[in-house]
């Protein structure tokens, strides 16, 4: 038998524009959910194709020596 898969839900605070506001509701209306439903099926999407971009560790380039 195989083992239900663990998920973990956390709330975030984000802020979107109103065009983009506005394209996640529509898409939501035509899949017939809520809008906090299709910005968790977005995200889940997201992660799981692992789109997310990684913070990478800032680099500090040393400026040359001014004369």
């Amino acid at each position: 038998m195989a083992t239900p898969k663990k998920t973990t839900t956390v709330t975030l605070d984000m802020q979107v524009g109103d065009a983009t506001f506005l394209k996640i509701a529509k898409l939501a209306h035509s899949r017939d959910c809520t809008f906090n439903e299709m910005v968790n099926k977005l995200l889940v999407d997201a992660v799981e194709r692992q789109t997310v971009v990684p913070v990478a560790a800032p680099v500090f380039v040393p400026h040359p020596p001014v004369r």
